[in-house]
């Protein structure tokens, strides 16, 4: 029996959520342990219970760092566990810090600590575990991307081959163990997984993780190999809402049955008596709210403000996002920044970002072409002075906007030179970008930029058509949690309006 969970996000506590057009109460490492320990006591000797990483965000991370999380999942009984990137949102320091509250081991296959990294041989490459008369063998697998969509540092590498680094880390495990089963502890995500299976047909089971997928019951994903050998690919949702629950029939090293049936993690649930004073006697710790940074001055975040001109807080909430992803340019939707009201200048919270930040967006990567940033721009500024939710704050570059002139306009069906466009708007003028000096330059029609958005506007929300169904990275990463994360190290801030956007 293999239990897994992936993506807890700190959810320690459960979290209100709706099925069936009602809200329940789901999740819950109390509730999650109940199931645990039950199913332990049902399959004495015959279980094992991964975690595949994306644990260690959070108010209850913000507070206590690692402590309260890791020894909340060390009471758990995990058997193995993967890191995700998130683990890294505060630097290696405190991931090291962290991890001497856990005690079941680490299996990172593809992560390399330079030798004078706090985190040097804290990571396993594989592991070997012995149940029920198997010899199991467990490799670990993070994305190529944690660089990229966390603050691993430079002592950390990833190897950029998931599937070299796969064949790699097996051949050494059956050289030296010999096992009846491979097992992979990914944070991946489903599509790479789907990839690894493929490729690699050694692997007998990978329990994913990163991309927050949950398949339903019999909806795992199985790959056939050209000898007859099958990899189960199942991935457990996010958020501790459900358990994954994987009865195995091994015969002859090979799985010959199996039933995937995920349990949803409700309050009929009785919660476990121990996890449940353990998460209780952290809870009674934690502050009502937790002050995060100084801002010099007060953060205009009002509808009327953030929907019809350029804002500080704007301005401060996409250089967060274009920052930490290393883009050129990144667009926030004013409708997505909510609280409808005037930070005071003094010590901004977690209480100001929840409130300013209330949707579950992540953030996304794709590319545009200067002339496509102009169309984005020009649908931005469109409905001026009216105030429209898809009016963008930005970072990374800057331009004039004269609103006499004639705004774009979309219909759903037109003959004109663009599909679903009637005139493609010439209110913006003078774009330029910031370049790597740090001096801005003209907007080039054809050169390609990265552009880091939300969710939302990358899947054409506010009517971005533009930038619906295009080719894009996801970097599972919640917008809210960053800029926690991003005020919590800067300490003090210091923002203002900077003829971002300049309306004539």
């Amino acid at each position: 029996m293999i239990l897994t969970f992936s993506d807890l996000h700190g959810q320690l506590e459960p979290f209100v959520t709706e099925k069936d057009n009602q809200t329940i109460k789901v999740g819950g490492l109390a509730g999650i342990a109940s199931v645990v320990k039950t199913i332990r006591n049902l399959n004495k000797d015959k279980t094992l219970l991964f975690s595949t990483g994306d644990s260690l965000t959070g108010n209850f991370f913000l507070q206590f760092e690692g402590e309260a999380i890791f020894s909340a999942l060390s009471l758990l009984g995990i058997d193995a566990s993967a890191l995700g990137n998130h683990e890294f949102d505060r630097g290696e320091e405190t991931l090291a810090k962290a991890l001497t509250y856990l005690d079941f081991p680490i299996i990172q296959s593809n992560l390399e600590s330079a030798d004078n990294s706090s985190l040097s041989n804290r990571f396993l490459s594989y592991k070997i575990i012995e149940k029920n008369n198997l010899k199991i063998g467990i490799i670990g697998l993070m994305t190529p991307d944690l660089s990229f969509i966390s603050n691993a540092g430079e002592k950390i590498k990833v190897h950029p081959d998931i599937v070299e680094s796969a064949i790699s880390t097996i051949k050494a495990l059956k050289q030296k163990e010999d096992p009846d089963l491979i097992i992979a502890l990914s944070h991946i995500g489903l599509e790479e997984d789907i990839k690894l299976a493929t490729k690699v047909p050694e692997i007998d089971l990978i329990c994913g993780g990163h991309s927050h997928d949950l398949m339903k019951k019999e909806k795992e994903t199985v790959i056939s190999h050209a000898d007859g050998k099958k990899t189960i690919i199942v991935h457990p949702g996010a958020r501790g809402e459900f358990m994954g629950i994987l009865s195995l029939t091994v015969e002859n090293r090979n799985i010959t049955r199996h039933l995937w049936d995920p349990i949803r993690i409700t309050g009929n649930i009785e919660p476990e008596k121990e996890m449940r004073a353990l998460i209780t006697s952290y809870k009674k710790q934690l502050p009502g709210k937790k002050v995060l940074a100084f801002s010099k001055e007060a953060l205009d975040c009002r509808a009327k403000t953030l929907r019809t001109q350029e804002a500080a807080a704007g301005n401060l909430i996409a250089d967060i996002i274009r920052e930490q992803f290393k883009t050129d340019i990144a667009f926030q939707n004013g409708g997505g920044l909510r609280g409808d009201r005037i930070i005071p200048s003094g010590n901004i919270t977690t209480e100001d970002i929840d409130l300013m930040l209330p949707f579950e967006n992540n953030i996304s990567i794709l590319t545009l072409t200067g002339s496509e940033i102009k169309q984005v721009l020009e649908q931005s500024v469109s409905l001026l002075p009216l105030a429209y939710g898809g009016f963008l704050q930005v970072s990374g570059l800057r331009f004039d906007v004269d609103i006499i002139k004639t705004p774009f306009k979309r219909t759903k069906n037109s003959a004109s030179e663009k599909p679903g466009i009637t005139h493609t708007g010439n209110r913006v003028a003078n774009i330029e970008i910031l370049n790597k000096d740090r001096k801005y330059e003209p907007l080039a029609a054809e050169k390609k930029y990265s552009v880091a958005l939300n969710s939302f506007l990358a899947s054409g929300g506010d009517g971005y058509v533009i930038l619906k169904n295009r080719k894009k990275k996801s970097t599972y990463t919640v917008l809210r949690s960053i800029v926690k994360n991003r005020l919590n190290r800067m300490k003090q801030i210091s923002v203002s309006k900077e003829t971002r956007i300049d309306l004539k």
